[in-house]
């Protein structure tokens, strides 16, 4: 708008000759140029701002992309850590079950070991009474331990010895039944079968001493029951 005012000022000056050379017309083309050199300094400062604002504006651009990346990419490491810190609380309490337990078992292995040889050394001693009442504690603790089936014949020898007979054959029956694969219920049959005769169940201690010649037949127990029916025969 500015150029073309300025031109048709020139067109209406320029073709009058009067006014050619006139110092207003030289002063106002002087003017005129003036003005056209400031307009394209400011269309090139235009130009350049735009420029400027178009290259801030992808910047800002990358800058938030760089912004979400770097967001993204913490919030990955922040949900690794809290895995790894997961796993870890889980093996610390894992372990520390372990170790419980080991304690556990090992407390109460020397308890039971300790109950099984007090009641042990009462039976030595000839303290049938205490001898029975601590195999029977050490059972209830470890029905299936060492040595349970041990304390189970030790009871019936404590009865038997004791002269307490159906409380001996008691004891045998049991050890019989809990620990059929005992390497005592050959001697523990043996000894059912003495107490039986002692009851006068005769054929019953027969038939035992046969159980222990027929199942046991290379042990002292097998030996012992051969013995027994010899006598038996007389």
């Amino acid at each position: 708008m500015i150029r073309s005012v300025l031109f048709i000022s020139i067109g209406v000056f320029g073709a009058n000759p009067v006014f050619a050379q006139s110092a207003a017309e030289r002063q106002l083309a002087a003017d005129i140029r003036m003005l056209e050199q400031r307009n394209e300094r400011i269309e090139g400062a235009v130009s350049e701002l735009a420029q400027l604002a178009q290259g801030l504006s992808k910047q800002l651009a990358e800058q938030a992309n760089a912004a979400r990346k770097l967001s993204a990419d913490q919030m990955v490491v922040l949900e690794e850590t809290l895995t790894t810190v997961r796993v870890l609380r889980e093996q610390v309490a894992e372990t520390n079950q372990r170790l419980a337990t080991i304690l556990e078992k090992s407390t109460s292995s020397v308890d039971e070991s300790k109950l099984f040889e007090n009641a042990r050394a009462d039976y030595m001693a000839g303290n049938y009474e205490l001898a029975v009442q601590g195999f029977a504690e050490y059972l209830k603790v470890s029905p299936q331990g060492r040595n349970a089936a041990m304390a189970g014949y030790y009871m019936g020898e404590a009865h038997r010895l004791n002269r307490k007979l159906d409380e001996a054959l008691a004891a045998y029956d049991r050890l019989i039944s809990a620990h059929p694969t005992s390497e005592q219920i050959p001697n523990a049959r043996v000894r059912r079968g003495e107490v039986l005769n002692e009851l006068g169940r005769i054929k019953e201690a027969r038939a035992e001493y046969e159980t222990v010649i027929k199942d046991s037949p290379n042990t002292d127990a097998a030996t012992l029951a051969k013995q027994r029916l010899t006598a038996l025969a007389r």
